[in-house]
């Protein structure tokens, strides 16, 4: 991609950032970084967020460091488990109407919970949840991808 004089690399994925520090040791191009992208938005208009994302991108606690002093409700370890394997069914186009229904009684407990808002960390949850609770990492980098696009 350095030959190809590309002006920015986008990773579509909330996941695939835990591999960002490496590619950014590998390479002298620009990464628009989602994660960067969706905490300056975030951290703007929030103090209390809930977080739905895969197993990998919880764990790596990629939006944990960039948060500063928002506090994150994450689903519980079950709760956990059936968002990543809905997950793989939205992937696969399996997904059901009972997973929509799953996950926005899980938003509305997590919004119980105190989160102002649910941050759908992952690009392919808002093509199964889309409503007023929510914020789509997608969306965020897509507008972060047009403004940067502006700037070239």
């Amino acid at each position: 991609m350095e030959s190809a004089n590309v002006d920015f690399i986008v990773l579509p994925c909330n996941t695939l950032h835990s591999l960002l520090p490496t590619l950014r040791k590998k390479s002298r191009l620009k990464f628009l970084d989602l994660i960067e992208e969706v905490s300056k938005r975030i951290n703007k208009d929030y103090e209390k967020i809930g977080i739905l994302s895969t197993t990998k991108t919880r764990n790596s606690r990629l939006y944990d460091n960039l948060l500063g002093d928002i506090k994150i409700i994450y689903p519980n370890k079950e709760e956990q488990k059936e968002v990543s394997n809905i997950i793989i069914k939205i992937i696969r186009k399996k997904e059901t109407i009972e997973d929509k229904e799953y996950f926005d009684n899980l938003t509305m407990k997590l919004k119980r919970q105190g989160a102002e808002i649910i941050l759908l960390a992952c690009t392919d949850l808002a093509n199964l949840i889309n409503n007023e609770y929510t914020i789509d990492s997608t969306q965020i980098l897509i507008d972060s991808i047009i403004k940067e696009m502006r700037k070239t």
